[in-house]
């Protein structure tokens, strides 16, 4: 598999485009992302870093506004990296000084799947509700456990 990296007309990594999702994977708007760090793991979980200022220039106006996804940016939203895939927040470290930041923190979306905790399933376990005793059940008759 060849990982595919961005590259400008002088050969440079250029950064991938954040988009903020609802957890649904909706996407909601671009994220005016910067120190971006993405550390691609192979046998774990992704990583996934960057940081979002509160205020910015409007370039039409010149005024100094609130970003609107600022507030939304929060725990367990989903973040979608161009290129590379969804990524699921963790808590936000935001940071209150003259310039309020958010410091953005995220795990690849296999992370989801540890946080579910299944209920009545159980595999091959020999017991009546097991998925492989359902199987051959279903497929031979209950007289095959006979």
């Amino acid at each position: 598999m060849k990982l595919h990296i961005p590259r400008d007309m002088f050969d440079n990594p250029t950064p991938p485009r954040l988009f903020l999702c609802q957890t649904n994977r909706e996407k909601i708007g671009e994220l005016p992302a910067y120190d971006t760090q993405l550390e691609a793991k192979w046998n774990s979980y992704s990583e996934l870093s960057f940081t979002i200022n509160r205020m910015y220039n409007d370039v039409i106006t010149g005024e100094t506004k609130v970003h609107p996804l600022f507030d939304l940016a929060e725990g367990l939203r989903k973040v979608y990296v161009e290129g590379f895939g969804y990524f699921v927040i963790q808590d936000p470290d935001t940071d209150y000084s003259d310039n309020e930041t958010k410091k953005l923190s995220c795990f690849s979306i296999e992370y989801e799947t540890g946080q579910k905790y299944l209920e009545n399933f159980f595999i091959n376990t020999g017991e009546e509700d097991s998925v492989e005793v359902t199987y051959w059940a279903s497929k031979f008759g209950n007289d095959y456990f006979n």
